[in-house]
């Protein structure tokens, strides 16, 4: 790692992007892309918008192939998405997505799922990476160290973002494939450019718009209302009430940071399962919250419970700006249509979007998504027609408002992950999950809804494609000493299954 980190990457990550660009990127510029845009490649020219996980991923089983001709368009100055931590971004919590301060993510902030589930099937983590639940400059390294192996950062536009997207020519009955016009400004110069692409890639993430839903009376309240997207480190909650109103993994997360420093937590959810109750005096959970004042809430009985913040720790929409109508794509909070598979859009196939699933292991998911759409791009999988991929899609979001999942987790997939990976990749002919997978995915859920502030004080190992350790990192075996009965685990099953309803999914 320390010879990667001194090396070509390195030298992007301290400033020298323009460097770079006028080394193999430029080439990369002026070669293929370049030859394409004069009309003499016969190569698949392939747009990806951005370059985190998934991007990154995209990248690796594309542009490797020499029939295809591939190009990223990231509009920070780095990799890795939501991992970035800009240098003095606690400064700036309201900065525009063009900024290199932008920033999604807080300072402390470790995976939620150990490092087997938490990496790409094809790379595992370095051997003196030991530790379960990675810290974020871990998990950027290794993000480094992924673009790295597999030669990537030639096949990145930094500081480019997309504008726009465009469909050129007809789907359905006609018998060409739909191109795609992409245009793009460059962020340092300002120069908007214009190129055709065979296909677009959508690996832009959902960690962008936050949800604010609509809650009764808020605007009453005088105090700071932020979005945990602004959330960045707990020594600014010393000694104030604090309101969280949220039930997944960022509100359980700064409810833990930020207990030592507040002065009183409380955390609202639409059910209450009084686990943080259990462990710290200073935080009260309800369920009953109706109204707000200037300086405090209101709960149903009419207590009254002064406050100085809140948290909204409500998640994330869907939001691609850069999409044409012409697109034919809708998008409200937790659902992008029509897409085949959560996958491909139905009527013009040559589109694509990566990594919209949810409560799944996220980037494994990805992972067989791009190789399934390689496969198709490949020629080796033939798509059914529009009307097939519209009835089976439409078919599939019916299922599962039958089974209670509301719209906004539409492409929720805690359950059905294995059978849709299955599927993908019996299909494109690529490994699909061990049995080892499944186990540690459920294991850790488990652990992480019955004791949230220290499931990470855990090892969780896959030891082979069937077996896993977990184990506890002290002597005692309970860290805080708190046993959590199995009556309470399978109450904590029962309202998780509920809390797809939350106002916080």
């Amino acid at each position: 790692m320390a010879a990667h980190q001194n090396g070509p990457l390195a030298e992007h990550q301290n400033g020298h992007l323009a460097a770079h660009q006028n080394g193999p990127l430029a080439e990369h510029q002026n070669g293929p892309l370049a030859e394409h845009q004069n009309g003499h490649s016969m190569k698949k020219k392939i747009a990806v918008i951005g370059a985190g996980m998934t991007g990154l991923c995209t990248l690796r089983h594309f542009a490797l192939d020499p029939d295809y001709d591939v190009v990223a368009f990231e509009r920070m100055d780095t990799i890795a998405g939501v991992w970035n931590y800009p240098e003095g971004c606690e400064k700036y919590t309201d900065e525009p997505d063009t900024s290199t301060r932008y920033c999604r993510t807080y300072r402390n902030l470790r995976t939620n799922s150990p490092r087997d589930l938490t990496r790409y099937p094809d790379f595992p983590f370095p051997k003196e990476v030991t530790e379960s639940y990675c810290n974020r400059a871990t998990v950027r390294k290794y993000f480094d160290a992924y673009t790295e192996h597999f030669g990537l950062l030639p096949f990145i536009r930094f500081r480019h973002k997309v504008e726009q997207i465009t469909p050129v020519g007809k789907a359905g009955g006609d018998d060409a494939p739909t191109k795609w016009q992409v245009t793009v400004r460059d962020l340092e110069s300002g120069t908007v450019t214009t190129n055709e692409f065979d296909n677009v890639i959508v690996c832009s993430g959902h960690f962008h718009t936050p949800y604010l839903p609509k809650i009764e009376g808020i605007e009453k309240f005088k105090g700071t209302v932020m979005h945990s997207c602004e959330y960045r480190v707990p020594e600014a909650f010393q000694d104030k009430n604090v309101l969280i109103i949220g039930a997944k993994t960022s509100a359980m997360d700064i409810t833990t940071e930020i207990v030592p420093f507040a002065r009183q937590v409380i955390v609202y959810r639409r059910f209450k399962v009084s686990i943080f109750e259990a462990k710290f005096p200073n935080v009260s959970e309800i369920a009953d919250l109706v109204d707000f004042g200037a300086d405090h809430l209101v709960q149903k009985d009419g207590t009254v419970r002064p406050i100085d913040a809140v948290i909204l720790c409500t998640g994330y929409i869907f939001d691609y700006p850069f999409l044409s109508p012409e697109c034919h794509v809708t998008v409200s909070r937790g659902r992008v249509a029509p897409l085949w598979r959560h996958l491909i859009h139905c009527e013009f196939p040559t589109l694509a979007f990566v990594g919209l699933a949810n409560m799944a292991i996220f980037i494994q998911v990805a992972d067989a998504q791009v190789r399934f759409y390689k496969a198709v791009t490949d020629g080796r999988v033939t798509l059914p027609n529009e009307n097939i991929m519209r009835d089976e899609t439409e078919a599939e979001f019916q299922g599962r408002l039958k089974q209670g999942i509301p719209e906004h987790l539409a492409h929720e997939m805690i359950t059905s992950q294995w059978d849709y990976v299955a599927e993908l990749a019996q299909e494109a002919g690529f490994e699909p999950f061990p049995p080892v997978a499944r186990k540690m995915f459920e294991a850790n859920g488990r652990s992480i809804r019955a004791a949230p502030y220290e499931f990470r004080n855990y090892r969780m190992e896959r030891l082979d494609a069937e077996n896993f350790v977990r184990e506890p990192l002290n002597p005692t075996g309970k860290a805080n000493g708190i046993v959590v009965s199995q009556e309470q685990l399978d109450k904590l099953d029962k309202e998780t299954l509920a809390g797809r309803r939350n106002i916080a999914n």
